[in-house]
């Protein structure tokens, strides 16, 4: 294990927007220092902006061959990490931060045959200390209670489980064959979508009513779906992967619902999607930018995230984007892929793969 504290260094995301309008914009109010209009009424009301400034721990996980597929944070002192995680003697596959060094875990989970087979997790969610789920690729799960891991299996789960996410008092699951359902606490409950993309990321309302999943196909497909009231309706639907025309989004890249706004990251940009009355604002990406996204959950609307592949953040603080490049700055470019993110607070964790030495890593930034 190797370790690396840095400095933040920002640099602006610019960004132009695609909405051309020849109406007067509003007089924002005179905010003090600190805040920033409110995005739902600039004139009248101050919010509190988050900052930029990230401190950065790298950690390398596991030998060769190893890699983060997932992070989940409880605190600062309490960060989970899945994938396969590689040693001399044995294979691991779910890693937890305690503060001071990793503990590792080797977890079976059960199978369609009905025995308790090793192998690499998919995802993980770290409600709290003593909830913890992770997804294997067999179609298996498990929960540690805080003294150990039970397994469980339901058919109802995807055979292989892409993302895992806590909406209200539900755990909600999404995986091939366009599925998704949710653990009630007491049961599984399937709420699959007819169609032929494989769901990828999830996210919700904090009251459950309002879930969205992402899917995409082999054809460079990609989707948004909304549940509610029972019901998926397609909100978001892109057919080129990598158009050149800036107005058009391209692949969809990761979804997240804060508020009323879902954010959905594209190849090209960013669209804010007003679920409850459904309008929308599309802000395309600077040319320079790299458009190749993984999914990251945010805290607020003042409070953005988009992790881009190579370990560069780009983050929205209420007033303005910056970019963090010191990760991608240590990994270097090409040399590593950021395959997931998770922020909780004033925490920020990556996890991935180094190429060159084949490592998993992870990268926690506080601030």
């Amino acid at each position: 294990m190797r370790k690396q504290f840095v400095a933040i260094l920002l640099v602006l995301l610019y960004a132009c927007s695609c909405e051309n309008s020849t109406d007067p914009k509003p007089v924002p109010a005179n905010c003090r220092n600190g805040q920033s209009p409110c995005e739902h009424d600039v004139t009248q009301c101050c919010i509190d902006t988050t900052s930029h400034n990230f401190f950065w721990g790298l950690d390398t996980l596991g030998g060769p061959g190893s890699r983060v597929r997932d992070v989940s944070i409880v605190d600062q002192n309490n960060i989970w990490a899945c994938g396969l995680f590689t040693s001399d003697s044995v294979d691991f596959n779910v890693a937890n931060w305690n503060g001071y060094s990793w503990i590792f875990y080797r977890v079976h989970t059960p199978t369609y045959y009905g025995n308790f087979a090793f192998g690499e997790s998919t995802c993980i969610l770290a409600d709290s200390p003593n909830d913890i789920w992770i997804m294997s690729y067999y179609g298996g799960y498990a929960r540690y209670n805080g003294d150990e891991w039970l397994g469980g299996y339901d058919s109802r789960i995807s055979s292989c489980v892409n993302d895992i996410m806590s909406v209200g008092d539900s755990v909600y699951f999404c995986g091939s064959n366009s599925s998704v359902g949710f653990y009630d606490g007491v049961d599984f409950v399937s709420i699959n979508i007819k169609s032929n993309y494989r769901m990828i990321h999830l996210s919700g309302s904090e009251d459950a009513q309002h879930i969205f999943a992402l899917g995409q196909n082999n054809d460079g497909e990609s989707i948004v779906y909304h549940y509610s009231q029972g019901a998926w309706d397609v909100i978001i639907h892109s057919e080129d992967p990598s158009p050149t025309n800036q107005g058009e989004y391209g692949m969809i890249q990761s979804i997240s619902a804060v508020s009323d706004t879902v954010y959905v990251s594209t190849y090209n940009g960013l669209l804010r999607y007003h679920y409850l009355h459904g309008t929308s604002q599309y802000t395309s990406h600077n040319e320079t930018v790299n458009p190749f996204f993984s999914p990251i959950n945010s805290n607020s609307w003042n409070d953005l995230f988009i992790l881009r592949n190579d370990f560069t953040i780009y983050h929205f603080n209420g007033d303005n984007w910056q970019s963090d490049n010191n990760v991608s700055d240590i990994v270097e470019s090409g040399s590593g892929f950021a395959l997931s993110g998770s922020a909780n607070g004033s925490i920020v964790v990556l996890g991935g793969i180094l190429f060159d030495q084949q490592y998993g890593i992870i990268a926690r930034g506080y601030r």
